[in-house]
């Protein structure tokens, strides 16, 4: 029987899982540990929010459904932090936060990250999420996708940038996705 929560989960609740076939959407400032996505947790774009990651024991966050990062503001990772993603996980980007964060967060090191697990980059309106190049990154399966009614042009903060090394994708690379607009 599911009720309504009476107080958000925090890092004091220990782990927190979001069972398959739901959905959690975070609309305030929070602090998660041992976060556990079986499902879908949103972080939202609610004005004002933040979402940070206790650097508590083990992995912080385990991403095995899928993690939405549309939140206004770039997770704040504290210190040690970590996050990992199973083989059928995803992650969705959406905002133009750094994704050098989940770089250097990432449990073991980027290339680490398994070649089955998905990273989309989606573009929903006016905002030019950021993709990460420098320091030797690592993507899964990675999609560029565009919503918008317009063609989005990856340039600039929105493209594979720096010159200290190159991206490395894993899997397959995806230029389209399931959006519905152009990308180029």
């Amino acid at each position: 029987t599911w009720v309504n929560a009476t107080f958000i989960p925090d890092y004091h609740s220990r782990t927190i899982s979001i069972v398959s076939g739901h959905t959690v959407t975070l609309t305030a400032s929070d602090t998660v540990d041992q976060l556990i996505v079986n499902g879908t947790f949103v972080y939202g774009d609610n004005s004002g929010s933040t979402l940070t990651v206790n650097d508590g024991s083990g992995t912080d966050i385990t991403v095995n459904g899928t993690f939405q990062d549309i939140g206004p503001n770039s997770i704040n990772w504290l210190s040690s932090s970590t996050w990992a993603i199973g083989s059928s996980g995803t992650l969705l980007r959406t905002r133009s936060t750094s994704s050098n964060n989940w770089r250097d967060h990432y449990a073991n090191g980027i290339s680490n990250i398994p070649s089955t697990a998905t990273w989309i980059v989606r573009k929903t309106g006016s905002d030019n999420p950021i993709i990460s190049a420098v320091g030797g990154m690592y993507y899964p399966n990675l999609t560029f996708e565009n919503n918008t009614g317009s063609t989005w042009v990856t340039s600039g903060t929105s493209a594979f940038t720096g010159s200290s090394d190159y991206p490395r994708v894993k899997g397959n690379l995806d230029i389209g996705g399931s959006g519905s607009g152009t990308v180029s």
